[in-house]
């Protein structure tokens, strides 16, 4: 069995110099990246060269992404041919699966 957990944060940040005349500035929201894979396998030895397992396994990502939100690309702003709907959206995968080994 295994977990593998990945998070990131990340904060862009805009500051002014000192003496500077322009108005200050607004931040942009912080960009959220996790990723959660957790995986569980099982093996059963039917003779020493023939083996068989069943597993499954589950990726789970989630993501808040303030330049790939929908609100930024359904804009009329961006022309047709550069806006390709393309987004990074949160998603859960499952999968299961049945092997059958054989060793030489």
């Amino acid at each position: 069995m295994t977990y593998d957990f990945v998070h990131s944060t990340d904060l862009y940040t805009y500051r002014l110099a000192p003496n500077s005349t322009l108005p200050p500035v607004s931040q942009l929201p912080t960009v959220l990246n996790e990723y959660h894979r957790v995986s569980a396998d099982v093996r059963y030895v039917l003779t020493r060269q023939l083996a068989f397992a069943i597993g499954y396994r589950l990726d789970k990502y989630v993501v808040r992404d303030f330049g790939r939100s929908a609100a930024i690309l359904d804009t009329p702003l961006i022309p047709t041919y550069v806006n390709i709907m393309y987004r990074w959206l949160p998603y859960d995968l499952n999968t299961a699966f049945v092997r059958l080994m054989y060793r030489w």
